[in-house]
């Protein structure tokens, strides 16, 4: 009987002590599986705009360079078309891009803007001949300094590089 009188209050700790285990464990395990499964997707939704934005990076710069030599109204439509959808893809997902990255995209904007001006101004004052020399010089200049600074990459690779470590950062395959 003296037994029981130790054992009994021994089983329902244990017994309490297990239904209670189980409930906290069933509890976390439900929010450590809801965290991987926002985290998941949100991961995967940044991975996906990095991605992006490299490919509509490359894509601008390429077209923007072959418009320097092959310039059509075609492919000066389709640079300013893409213009637009890069400006709009990246202010739209704003939420997943660090502020850092986003400043750069914008001085990276304004220079290949100014690249594709300067290609512009170019060809236009080819075809004028009420240009005065000194005009069609300066646009002769930098029709020259914006092809160069295209092929350098210099103004570009530097939001290449943070979007590409931001990439591998978020996938764990840093140096």
């Amino acid at each position: 009987m003296r037994i029981l009188s130790f054992i009994i209050p021994g089983l329902v700790a244990i017994i309490g002590n297990y239904i209670f285990y189980l409930f906290i464990k069933n509890k976390v395990d439900k929010q450590i599986e809801n965290y991987k499964i926002s985290y998941s997707g949100v991961f995967k939704e940044k991975i996906e705009i990095h991605k992006n934005l490299l490919k509509m990076i490359f894509r601008l710069k390429k077209d923007i360079q072959q418009y320097q030599y092959f310039e059509t109204d075609e492919s000066f439509n389709k640079i300013r078309n893409d213009f637009n959808d890069y400006i709009e893809y990246y202010l739209v997902n704003q939420p997943f891009i660090k502020d850092e990255i986003i400043d750069e995209l914008k001085k990276m904007t304004s220079e290949l803007q100014e690249c594709f001006e300067s290609f512009s101004l170019y060809k236009v004052s080819q075809n004028n001949q009420g240009l005065s020399k000194e005009g069609y010089a300066e646009n002769t200049k930098k029709y020259i300094a914006a092809g160069n600074k295209i092929k350098l990459n210099e103004p570009f690779k530097d939001i290449e590089e943070k979007i590409l470590k931001e990439m591998k950062a978020d996938l764990k395959i840093e140096k």
